[in-house]
C-alpha cells in the first residue's frame, strides 16, 4: 500500500475529482460488501421515496418512527425490508391525532430513546436519515433529523451521519437554487506525493486534473520554487492526508520532517484532517493508537477507516472511508466557519489582579490559554467576539473586541455593561473571590512585625449573569475543583443559573493552568459527559457546539 496522498486545499473547484481518482486506487477493496448500515425514517415509505438507493445497494437496518399499529402499511414496509434484503423495526408513535399530525410532544422523549438504542446497538458503518430542512419540510422528517443529530453530536460520531437530499418542488426551489449555490464544491487543489505514492499513480495524472503542479521532492531543481513546502503551507485554508498510513501518522505527531509530506505539515498550521487507511493489525496496534489519541490531543481532525475487506485480504477496520464520507468531513470544516455567523459571543480569560499597595497583589496562575482559545473558536465559527481579558501574556486575538482589565471589580464592570447585546457568554476567566479592604497608597515596607490584612467579597460576576440572563442567551461557567469535582461543579451550575458548566480538577494530569491541554467534565441540567484529554482549542468548539445544541433545544 502506498505511503499516501497528501491534498492541501482552499476554497475554489475540483476536489470531488482528485478523491474519486485516489479511490479508484483502491480496487482490491471496492467491491467488498458494506458494513451494516443503519437507516432512520419517519414513516413507512420514506426509507423508499428518500432511501432507495442506499437500501439497493448497501446492507441496512431500517428503523421506522411510526405506523407500527398499521397493518396495512407495516405491511408495506415489511416488503420492501423482503425486496431490498433489510432489517426493518418499525415502531408506533403517533403519526396523526384525530385527523391532524401529531406534534410528538408526549412521545419526544420516549422517541429520542429508541432512536440512541438503536444506534447504540452497534458499530455502524454509517448511519442514514432526514436533513435538517425535512426534504420538503415536513414536521416529522425535520424533528428525526434533528434527535438522530444531536445524538450523534453527543457521542461524537457525526462522522457517520448522512442526510437524505432535497426535494425540488414549486415553492421551494428559488430557496433550493440558493442552497445550490451555497453547497457548491468549490475547491481549489495542490497534492504533494510521497516517493512510495508516486509508485501507484503518476503525479501527472494530478496535475491534469487540479490544473496545479504536484509536488513531489523538497529538491526538486525544476521548481521555480526553493521553499514550496512553505509556500503551500500558507496557502491552505486545510490539509488533508489521505489515504494516511501509520507511518505518516507517527511522523506528524512526532514533528518528523523528513519529506514533502510530511515537511509541509509541520509547517501547516491551518485546519488538518487525516484519513487513516492501514492493515487491520497495524491500525489496532498499541503503538499506532497511542498516536492517533495525541493527533486528536493536539487538533488534528480524523475521518475514521470503517470495517472492509483490506487489499491484504484481512477483514477488520482499517479501510479507507468513503470518498463521499472524506468530503462531507471537508465540507463540515468549511460549514463550521458559518455555524456562529451574526451572534455575538462573550468570553472572559485570565486571572485578575487585586492590590495590595502600588507594587503588589494576589493573584492566581491561570495564563487566560483556555479563555483565548474560546474566543479564536469562536471567531472561526462567525461569531462577533468580545474577550474580557485580565492581565495574561498572550497576544490580542486579530479581530476579536479585545477588553483589557486588571481587577475583578474592572471585569465585572466590563462585562456587565455588555451583557444586553450576548447570544453566548463563556466566564473562563479565574475571577478573585476576594480584594482587600483597604490598598495602601504607599509601598507597604517591611518589617519585624506581622502584617494583617482584611478582606472582602469580589463580586460574583457569574452569579449576576444568571439572575439577569434573557430569554435569548445561553450561559456557561467555569468551576476549578481539587475535591468532589462533580458535586461542587453541579451546585455551581443550579446556583448561578447556567446553562452549562465545565469542570476540571487542578491535579489531573494534563488539566489546570498553564497547560495547552485540558481533562474536563461538562455539566448541564440533564447531563454529564466526561471529555479526554484534548487541546484547548479543541474543547472551545466542544463548548460552542454544545451551547449551539441547546439554543436549538429551547
Amino acid at each position: 500500500m502506498f505511503d499516501r496522498i497528501f491534498l492541501v486545499m482552499k476554497m475554489k473547484r475540483l476536489l470531488l475529482c482528485v478523491l474519486s481518482l485516489i479511490l479508484c486506487l483502491n480496487t482490491s477493496v471496492i467491491h467488498a460488501q458494506e458494513p451494516e448500515s443503519l437507516m432512520i425514517v419517519a414513516h413507512p415509505d420514506d426509507e423508499t421515496i428518500w432511501g432507495g438507493s442506499h437500501l439497493i445497494n448497501g446492507n441496512y437496518t431500517v428503523l421506522c418512527i411510526t405506523n407500527g399499529n398499521n397493518k396495512k402499511r407495516k405491511k408495506e414496509f415489511m416488503k420492501v425490508m423482503e425486496k431490498t434484503h433489510s432489517k426493518g423495526i418499525i415502531l408506533s408513535f403517533p403519526d396523526k391525532t384525530k385527523g391532524k399530525r401529531d406534534n410528538w410532544k408526549s412521545c419526544k422523549k420516549d422517541i429520542q430513546r429508541e432512536i440512541k438504542k438503536e444506534i447504540d446497538s452497534k458499530d455502524w458503518g454509517k448511519i442514514v436519515t432526514h436533513n435538517p430542512d425535512g426534504e420538503y419540510g415536513h414536521i416529522h422528517h425535520k424533528k428525526v433529523s434533528k434527535y438522530v443529530t444531536m445524538i450523534l453530536k453527543k457521542e461524537d460520531r457525526t462522522d457517520q451521519l448522512v442526510y437524505f437530499g432535497t426535494y425540488t418542488s414549486k415553492k421551494n426551489k428559488a430557496k433550493l437554487e440558493n442552497e445550490k449555490k451555497l453547497s457548491k464544491k468549490d475547491y481549489e487543489i495542490k497534492v504533494v506525493m510521497t516517493k512510495h505514492a508516486q509508485e501507484f499513480v503518476k503525479p501527472i495524472n494530478f496535475e491534469s486534473l487540479s490544473k496545479h503542479k504536484c509536488e513531489v521532492s523538497l529538491f526538486d531543481e525544476t521548481n521555480e520554487d526553493p521553499i514550496a513546502h512553505i509556500t503551500l503551507a500558507k496557502w491552505a485554508d486545510i490539509m488533508v492526508l489521505v489515504p494516511a498510513t501509520a507511518n505518516i501518522i507517527a511522523k506528524v505527531v512526532h514533528g518528523i520532517a523528513d519529506d514533502i509530506v510530511s515537511t509541509t505539515f509541520l509547517a501547516c498550521h491551518t485546519k488538518k484532517l487525516i484519513c487513516p487507511a492501514m492493515n487491520v493489525h497495524m491500525y489496532e496496534n498499541e503503538v499506532t493508537q497511542r498516536n492517533i489519541k495525541l493527533a486528536k490531543e493536539l487538533g488534528y481532525k480524523f475521518v475514521e477507516p470503517v470495517v472492509g475487506h483490506l487489499a491484504c485480504n484481512d477483514t477488520g477496520k482499517g479501510k479507507l472511508a468513503d470518498v463521499q464520507d472524506i468530503v462531507s468531513a471537508i465540507d463540515h470544516e468549511f460549514e463550521l466557519e458559518q455555524t456562529l455567523k451574526e451572534k455575538n459571543v462573550l468570553v472572559s480569560a485570565g486571572p485578575t489582579q487585586e492590590a495590595l499597595d502600588p507594587v503588589r497583589f494576589l493573584s492566581n496562575h491561570s495564563s487566560g490559554k483556555q479563555g483565548y482559545a474560546i474566543a479564536k473558536a469562536a471567531k472561526a465559527l462567525g461569531a462577533n467576539v468580545t474577550l474580557v481579558a485580565g492581565p495574561t501574556a498572550l497576544e490580542d486575538l486579530n479581530d476579536v473586541n479585545m477588553i483589557h482589565v486588571t481587577s475583578a471589580q474592572d471585569m465585572f464592570d466590563a462585562i456587565t455593561s455588555r451583557l444586553d447585546d450576548q447570544n453566548y457568554i463563556i466566564m473562563a476567566a479565574a475571577v478573585a473571590d476576594y480584594r482587600p479592604e483597604m490598598v495602601a497608597d504607599q509601598k507597604i515596607k517591611k518589617s519585624d512585625e506581622e502584617v494583617t490584612f482584611h478582606f472582602v467579597k469580589n463580586p460574583d460576576i457569574l452569579a449576576y449573569i444568571g439572575q439577569h440572563k434573557k430569554e435569548n442567551q445561553i450561559i456557561c461557567g467555569f468551576a476549578m475543583e481539587t475535591q468532589n469535582l462533580e458535586e461542587n461543579a453541579r451546585k455551581k451550575l443550579e446556583s448561578k443559573n447556567c446553562d452549562m458548566l465545565i469542570a476540571n480538577n487542578l491535579f489531573t494530569s494534563g488539566a489546570g493552568f498553564q497547560t495547552d491541554t485540558n481533562v474536563v467534565t461538562l455539566l448541564r441540567k440533564n447531563d454529564t459527559q466526561h471529555l479526554p484529554k484534548c487541546s484547548k482549542e479543541e474543547l472551545g468548539y466542544k463548548i460552542l457546539e454544545t451551547m449551539k445544541e441547546i439554543e436549538m433545544e429551547k
